[in-house]
């Protein structure tokens, strides 16, 4: 049965979570890339400075996780109570979110160029992505719906031919959906978007809109950007359009990785393994956080990365209550507890590595919660293989943390997909909301994890103006079990 949540306030309740942890607006801001203005409405419960849908959805799966609060939970409350923004368009907001993906550098793999192309290319290329100019759509098989749906009561406007696609460009972008591509050599939109989306695997069809209905990637797609384009398919077409949200089209084909990203996983964590073991000399008392941050960022690059896949974390003794700590001027002191947290790039992919130490003697405190989680840690690592759910998983770690009695102080998932982005599907969660009634009614299609899959197991416990612990690994799912990716010492190292 699916949890009450009438009644419910989720400004609030975000805003308590923050108070709690003691971070500022600009802060989270600075971490999500999402205005302050939409913040402060997200508390104020205020849809009219938000863009609505799917966007709306974002922002508070954003938030919550930067202050601790399970995303799934939040976007269930968030639906709750605002039940008629699942596919509303509110205001436009007063400072539009900046799309941090389109502004990254080359070091993007084919995939991503199919959300750039979107957004950024001109508008024959956007014509061309929706099925307008004449071209023909890919045909589907039964049961197997195209990304772009053409529903339309009046044919488009002839348009002039378009040349056709070498067979070699296809296969050559259906099997590299990893791949960069070369420097200064980008994919047009004829050779890369058409061939990716014709390759998707089998999804539900999407509602049939009224109108004329196109599919755009809300997660990557600006607000203005979503209007022009709304603007330029109106003039280009006898009939408005309908763009319709639609979510994980690219990232659902990046969750197996294949035999050549497996190799540059196990390389990259053995790098990422030979850096950590270095970092530890770094930690002394007098040292301040953002110090040592610097240290590890240099350790990394010259560890054979191309740079940090994230901000590194160094959180030290209350701080280290805070999951997505920034570092501060403040001093590792004696008897501290110190969550390490950092991860590189190495030919485009993402690994990612935490352990927590103490400088100096650790206390019987620290000593405890510590083996709480690691015991969390390893029995999580323990229940992974292929076809197990990725809530099982989750629950085997945060069932281990409860019985220790730190259920309580675990406020994240177990573990995140890694990838060309550091957080990636599978989402190694606990079961809510909706999740929670498919399950119920035998759909584990989506919960399962299979051979190929590459992901973190991370529990942490964070008890406020205490500290906290973190440890964390990454895995590969195989096909008899798991294999433990990275290889750096799990004890309470006394530094």
């Amino acid at each position: 049965m699916a949890p009450d949540r009438s009644g419910v306030d989720l400004g609030s309740r975000l805003r308590a979570a923050r108070e709690r942890r003691g971070v500022s607006l600009r802060q989270i801001a600075g971490a999500t890339k999402i205005s302050v203005s939409a913040l402060e409405a997200l508390e104020r419960n205020d849809l009219s400075r938000l863009p609505g849908g799917i966007f709306s959805r974002a922002f508070v799966r954003s938030y919550a996780s930067e202050v601790g609060l399970d995303p799934d939970e939040a976007i269930q409350d968030f639906l709750a109570q605002f039940p008629h923004d699942v596919t509303a368009t509110h205001h436009q907001p007063a400072e539009p979110v900046e799309d941090h993906d389109a502004v990254e550098s080359d070091r993007r793999t084919a995939s991503t160029f199919l959300r750039l192309t979107i957004i950024s290319l001109p508008i024959a290329a956007a014509v061309m992505y929706f099925g307008i100019a004449g071209r023909p759509t890919p045909v589907a098989q039964p049961g197997t719906p195209t990304a772009t749906e053409v529903r339309s009561e009046a044919p488009p406007p002839p348009a002039p031919p378009i040349p056709p696609v070498s067979t070699g460009a296809v296969t050559e972008v259906a099997s590299t959906a990893h791949t960069l591509p070369a420097r200064g050599k980008e994919p047009t939109a004829t050779s890369l978007v058409k061939p990716a989306i014709a390759a998707l695997p089998e999804r539900p069809a999407p509602p049939v809109a009224p109108t004329d209905a196109r599919e755009d990637e809300a997660a990557h797609l600006t607000v203005s950007r979503y209007n022009w384009l709304v603007d330029q398919l109106g003039r280009s077409t006898a009939v408005p359009p309908t763009l319709v949200p639609t979510e994980q089209l690219v990232e659902h084909l990046r969750v197996r990785k294949d035999a050549d990203e497996i190799e540059i996983f196990r390389e990259a964590a053995r790098r990422l393994s030979a850096v950590a073991r270095g970092v530890f000399e770094e930690i002394k008392a007098g040292r301040t956080e953002q110090e040592v941050a610097r240290a590890i960022d240099a350790r990394i690059i010259a560890g054979g990365f191309e740079r940090t896949s994230f901000d590194t974390i160094v959180a030290s003794g209350p701080q280290a209550a805070l999951p997505h700590a920034h570092p501060t001027e403040r001093m590792l002191g004696e008897n501290d507890l110190v969550v390490l947290d950092f991860g590189g790039v190495y030919r485009s992919y993402c690994v990612d590595l935490t352990r927590t130490v103490a400088v100096g003697r650790a206390s019987s405190r620290a000593r405890e919660v510590h083996a709480a989680v690691l015991e969390a840690h390893d029995r999580a690592i323990q229940a992974v293989a292929p076809g197990r759910s990725r809530f099982a998983i989750d629950a085997a770690a945060r069932d281990s943390l409860t019985s220790k009695g730190f259920g309580e102080a675990f406020g994240h998932g177990t573990g995140h997909g890694l990838g060309i982005e550091i957080h990636e599907d599978p989402r190694i969660t606990r079961r809510t909301g909706e999740a929670a009634r498919a399950g119920s009614e035998g759909n584990e299609v989506d919960e399962a994890v299979a051979p190929g899959m590459v992901f973190t197991i991370e529990p942490g416990a964070y008890l406020p103006g205490w500290g906290g612990v973190r440890i964390e690994d990454d895995v590969l799912v195989t096909e008899h079990g798991v294999e433990l990716l990275t290889n750096v010492t799990t004890d309470l190292l006394e530094l």
